[in-house]
């Protein structure tokens, strides 16, 4: 895929498409660049392989931790926004910083207090689109979320609240740094004007 790095994930991961489009779409995040880079320098002081081992792949190591914490990012969502009466899944705040930490938060804040909860499971498509080791590290993610089978009700009714005419399957940007000696989402668009 050149370069890219694409991964599909079960249904542990999702997006409120309701609520949470509201809270970020005029976000002046990012997009993914259209080309994917890797600038992977390493320095050459570091130890070196032994003879019949093969060093690990810096590139390909960080995009899993990338993908890894992207999915804890979103399974801490899910959780959150199945309960949002309850405290937040602890996950949320280890795994994302900035605006998509805040934007999580604030939906689940919307829900509480309307009275709504994300009920079923979703599926998505996530790929690493661009990658950088220089520092700061960074990399851009572009997911497709199906909520076909996840969907916002009332709690007290079990009726839906899903906005209607809207597209259960959305284009999300998302962006991830290190923070703290890890990889987290700092921030994270759902586009509901582009359906995938």
């Amino acid at each position: 895929m050149g370069g890219a790095h694409r991964r599909s994930l079960g249904p542990a991961v999702a997006v409120a498409l309701a609520v949470f489009t509201a809270t970020s779409a005029c976000s002046g995040a990012p997009t993914s660049e259209s080309a994917p880079s890797a600038d992977a320098s390493t320095s050459s002081t570091g130890p070196s392989a032994t003879p019949g081992s093969a060093s690990p792949d810096p590139t390909q190591k960080a995009t899993d931790a990338v993908l890894t914490s992207y999915d804890e990012f979103w399974a801490a969502q899910v959780n959150s926004q199945a309960s949002p009466q309850k405290r937040p899944d602890p996950g949320l705040a280890r795994y994302s910083i900035d605006k998509a930490l805040a934007d999580a938060q604030a939906t689940i804040f919307l829900f509480r207090k309307n009275g709504i909860e994300m009920r079923g499971h979703p599926t998505h498509e996530v790929e690493v689109t661009s990658l950088t080791l220089s520092d700061p590290p960074s990399a851009s993610i572009t997911d497709c979320l199906d909520s076909t089978k996840w969907r916002p009700v009332y709690a007290a009714t079990g009726k839906s609240a899903r906005a209607p005419g809207q597209s259960s399957r959305v284009i999300v940007e998302s962006t991830a740094t290190v923070y703290d000696g890890r990889w987290v989402i700092s921030t994270s668009i759902a586009h509901r004007d582009r359906s995938c």
